[in-house]
């Protein structure tokens, strides 16, 4: 019945023209499809979080799009960056990108309706040449609190490639200490000074977050302007004075 949703008030001729058209409308064969795979995932205890836990380590890992990987440790404290679960994936191109663009400034920002579990995805971009926004790296965790924004930016810098045409950028995989994931080292990051500022919205744990990893933090314009208005109100500013 959602599928015919938009259908609404169309003709007979018309709803029966989608109901044959297995694009748009789920035949009774896909829907058997839909079921026993659900059934064996179940069976399997391979739901989402568990089938990207295995392309993560079959197919992200090995390509070198890893970042950062940790698995969430519940018995940790709330306070201990080991409670939280962390993803975060770039590529070379990408890392480039940020290397060459990202200098001066990038952005950071977050998303919680990505996902049917509105699991956070923190999303960090950069301007490139052509003035378009492109991505450095995409974090996906199980909260977002200065921790797991820290532990990104962290992942994102020590993975910028150097300047030196000559270099092959190495990098190498390091399991974490508690053996509950593992990271991405690029060691010729080091011989690159990147420290830009990060453009950040009013979110508090982002500055926090960032505190010490870059240059400083910049307020986008949008959130600047969304708060003058907001304490132009709470002042009562007549509306021809602002």
């Amino acid at each position: 019945m959602k599928m015919l949703a938009p259908l609404n008030g169309a003709s007979e001729e018309t709803i029966r023209e989608a109901l044959n058209n297995k694009q748009r409308v789920c035949s009774n064969e896909k829907l058997r499809k839909l079921i026993a795979r659900d059934d064996k995932r179940f069976k399997d205890n391979a739901g989402p979080w568990t089938i990207l836990h295995n392309m993560v380590e079959k197919i992200l890992k090995p390509n070198g799009f890893v970042l950062y990987y940790q698995i969430a440790n519940p018995h940790e404290p709330e306070d201990s960056p080991a409670r939280y679960y962390q993803l975060t994936v770039s590529d070379e191109f990408w890392l480039r990108n940020g290397r060459d663009f990202g200098k001066i400034c990038i952005g950071l920002d977050g998303k919680y309706d990505l996902n049917i579990d509105r699991a956070p995805v923190l999303s960090i971009v950069v301007e490139n040449n052509a003035s378009c926004g492109t991505p450095l790296a995409f974090t996906l965790s199980n909260k977002e609190n200065h921790m797991t924004i820290r532990m990104a930016v962290s992942a994102v810098k020590q993975n910028i490639p150097c300047n030196n045409n000559n270099c092959e950028h190495n990098w190498y995989y390091e399991d974490l200490h508690d053996a509950k994931g593992f990271k991405r080292i690029c060691p010729c990051s080091q011989n690159n000074l990147w420290n830009p500022y990060m453009m950040i919205d009013k979110h508090r744990p982002s500055k926090l977050g960032i505190e010490g990893l870059t240059c400083g933090a910049i307020l986008c314009w949008f959130h600047i302007m969304q708060t003058l208005g907001n304490h132009l109100k709470e002042w009562q500013i007549p509306q021809q004075f602002r």
